[in-house]
C-alpha cells in the first residue's frame, strides 16, 4: 500500500473513530430479531423512557470519546464506562491506532434527531444524526488535517443494551445508516 493511500485509510479510520461508526447497515436489517422464546421483560414503561435512556447513554459516550480523542487516544480504557465490554474492545483498538498515528481531535461531535426504532427488553435501537462539523482532526504537529471533503452530518443506527450492572443502558455499537439520508 502506498504511503499516501495508507494515510488516507488512517484518516478514514480516524474520522470514523470521531463519529463512532462502522460499516453501513442494510436498511432491512435494523429490526431486532425476535426469538421463539418469550419476549424479554420490558425495562421501559414507555418509548419516551427508552429515548431518554438512549439519549443519556449516547451523550455520555460522545463526552468520553471526545475526551479520549482530544487526548490523542491516550487512556482509551475510559470508554469502558459508557459502552458494552465487547464494543469497548473494538473502540480501544481504534483509539490506540489513533494514538500511534499521533492524531488528536479538537472540538466536539454532536448528535441530534435521536429517535427510537425498536425496544425489546433493555435493548434499544435508535437512529441519530452525527454532526462532526465542530471537530477537527489534528496531526502530531498540531496541523489541521481534517479532510475538506468529509461528510459533516451522517445518519447512524445506534444499538444500546443494559450495562454489566443492569442499572443503565450503554452503547453496544453503531453503523452508518445505508438508507435515505435523514440528516441533511
Amino acid at each position: 500500500m502506498s504511503g499516501q493511500m495508507r494515510v488516507g485509510v488512517v484518516i478514514a479510520i480516524a474520522m470514523c473513530t470521531l463519529t463512532g461508526c462502522a460499516a453501513p447497515v442494510p436498511v432491512d436489517s435494523v429490526v431486532l430479531e425476535s426469538s421463539t422464546s418469550a419476549s424479554p421483560t420490558p425495562v421501559f414503561a414507555t418509548e419516551q423512557e427508552a429515548l431518554e435512556a438512549a439519549t443519556k447513554a449516547y451523550t455520555e459516550y460522545l463526552a468520553v470519546s471526545d475526551a479520549i480523542l482530544a487526548d490523542g487516544g491516550k487512556n482509551p480504557e475510559r470508554i469502558r464506562e459508557v459502552v458494552t465490554a465487547a464494543y469497548s474492545d473494538e473502540l480501544i483498538e481504534e483509539f490506540e491506532e489513533f494514538e500511534r498515528q499521533g492524531f488528536r481531535s479538537q472540538g466536539s461531535i454532536r448528535a441530534d434527531r435521536l429517535a427510537v426504532q425498536t425496544v425489546e427488553g433493555s435493548d434499544v435501537v435508535a437512529y441519530a444524526c452525527s454532526d462532526v462539523s465542530g471537530a477537527k482532526l489534528l496531526n502530531a504537529d498540531g496541523d489541521d488535517i481534517t479532510p475538506a471533503s468529509r461528510v459533516e452530518k451522517m445518519a447512524l443506527v445506534l444499538h444500546f443494551s443494559a450495562n454489566a450492572e443492569g442499572d443503565a443502558v450503554v452503547l453496544e455499537g453503531s453503523e452508518i445508516w445505508a438508507g435515505d439520508d435523514f440528516c441533511s
